[in-house]
């Protein structure tokens, strides 16, 4: 004679409750996934806006004009709205000016009288990058310098022989 714990679940309602378990699990993991996919939609699109705002200033800080498809099929539009707007209407804003220093691959040392320069290695260069900046080849190079890889190291010397 077995005696049932009264207060004990049946293995049938066990599983089913496991089943629930995991399909409460898979939806809110989908959720989550929808969500997030959704948030980084939208700060995309409100990037996307701002950016295409921000370059719709600098043009009109600029004096061009921004057409639309629409505006563009019929230009009429667009003169009547150039017309309206002065120069005088629009808000002065200092435009920051940027120089950017010009990068140049230049020997370190003057060209030998061999017709061959010496150059320093620096960080990111490739071969190519000094070959085309010296109007040279890479197989020159090589052969100038007996390297039997592209791989170079910072500081390393090269002699660059001339084109």
């Amino acid at each position: 004679m077995s005696a049932q714990n009264p207060f004990q679940i049946p293995t049938c309602f066990k599983l089913d409750i496991e089943q629930r378990r995991r399909e409460r699990f898979k939806k809110t993991v989908v959720t989550a996934v929808i969500v997030s996919v959704a948030v980084v939609i939208g700060l995309l699109i409100e990037g996307c806006v701002s950016e295409k705002s921000q370059s719709a200033d600098q043009q009109t800080q600029a004096g061009q004009t921004i057409q639309t498809p629409a505006q563009i099929a019929d230009p009429a539009p667009a003169q009547t709205a150039q017309q309206s707007i002065s120069q005088s209407d629009l808000p002065v804003q200092p435009c920051p000016v940027v120089t950017v220093p010009k990068q140049t691959v230049a020997p370190v040392n003057p060209p030998h009288i061999t017709g061959a320069a010496v150059y320093l290695v620096k960080s990111g260069d490739t071969l190519s990058r000094i070959a085309k900046a010296h109007r040279t080849t890479v197989k020159a190079i090589k052969v100038a310098n007996n390297l039997t890889t592209d791989r170079l190291s910072v500081g390393q010397k090269l002699n660059i022989p001339s084109a």
